[in-house]
């Protein structure tokens, strides 16, 4: 693709220089630029694809200074403020959409997601096992994707980070399937932390602040969620786990997810097998799997269809991960769960 794109692996930055997850965005632009800037186009009705037409850029390297992996220079920066102080006026920032190519306007949300929500949950901080710095990486970035890519309402999205009890987990859960649209609107619920199996079972225990591993009590288990889950009345379901032995997560929803009580559209992809470790390279900006999730969301895949389906998306991350020599991450799928759409291709949008 002609022009700028952000390297594959960003730049490593200190834990200090890390955004957090876009909080009520900010109307002063000496905020931290990423967040201020999701919450600016939020605002005004746009979307990074707007933004990059507007300053003759990639709409990747509008992505780049979003999840906080690169800023704009001072002339850009000034250039964007003024912009978007132009599209304060809800009914101008309409006209201008409305005005948009229609190969922009495309780029909008589905209805899917538009009716939906999310809960995101990551665990980086541990007392009794190695901390996972990448993994507040990972949510800040799915957040925005959550956000700005698929287009749940800010409202709908719940990002639940370094949750002390399952408890926490469990209640976001209930707010999400009791907000999205149970005929119209997808679930999507995202785990990225410690994992590993019971000895005395072989089911997924889930990482929390203060697990121990050899304490299974201490852990979040995973056919808890898969319970909660096989109860929604929300008809697309997509869970993505980042953890080590995730794919210990298959075996178990065979009895639930996939059987009678199975709805339509659920469809579940796993960092790895039952049997291995997943990657988190200390010094990584994003955890090995879910970097590539984002980045495929965040800036396309090439060479893939108009539309992103939850298979389209697994495939090539895999393809990726086979390619790289890291763990081979593996799939679940409930009835029509492969053909779920989640977004508009944004590889070559500018």
């Amino acid at each position: 693709m002609p022009g700028f794109r952000p390297p594959a692996l960003p730049p490593r930055v200190s834990w200090g220089d890390v955004p957090g997850p876009p909080t009520r965005p900010s109307t002063e632009p000496n905020a931290p630029f990423g967040p201020w800037l999701a919450g600016q186009l939020r605002r005004a009705g746009l979307t990074q694809s707007d933004l990059a037409m507007e300053l003759g850029l990639t709409r990747a390297a509008v992505s780049a200074w979003v999840t906080g992996r690169a800023e704009p220079r001072s002339d850009t920066r000034g250039h964007v403020v003024k912009f978007l102080e132009g599209m304060e006026d809800p009914a101008l920032a309409s006209a201008e959409k409305s005005a948009a190519p229609a190969e922009t306007q495309r780029m909008g949300p589905l209805e899917r997601w538009r009716t939906g929500a999310a809960v995101l949950i990551g665990v980086s901080d541990y007392t009794q096992l190695p901390p996972v710095p990448s993994i507040k990486n990972n949510l800040s970035a799915l957040t925005e994707v959550a956000l700005t890519g698929l287009g749940i309402p800010p409202d709908n999205v719940h990002t639940v980070e370094n949750p002390a009890s399952a408890a926490q987990v469990h209640e976001k859960i209930d707010i999400a399937m009791d907000a999205a649209d149970p005929l119209s609107g997808g679930l999507f619920i995202y785990y990225a932390g410690h994992g590993w199996t019971d000895p005395r079972n072989g089911r997924l225990l889930l990482g929390l602040v203060d697990s121990n591993q050899h304490k299974a009590w201490t852990a979040m288990e995973f056919d808890r969620i898969r319970e909660q889950v096989a109860d929604s009345p929300v008809g697309s379901r997509l869970l993505v786990l980042d953890s080590c032995y995730s794919g210990a997560a298959l075996d178990t929803l065979s009895a639930g997810l996939s059987s009678a009580s199975r709805i339509e559209g659920t469809y579940v992809m796993t960092s790895s097998d039952a049997t291995n470790a997943s990657r988190a390279p200390r010094g990584d900006y994003f955890t090995s799997f879910s970097g590539e999730i984002i980045r495929s969301l965040s800036d396309g895949i090439q060479g893939g269809p108009s539309v992103i389906n939850t298979d389209v998306l697994f495939r090539h991350v895999r393809a990726s991960c086979q390619e790289r020599g890291w763990p081979v991450p593996s799939r679940q799928i409930g009835r029509d769960g492969d053909h779920m759409e989640l977004m508009a291709n944004r590889w070559g949008q500018s």
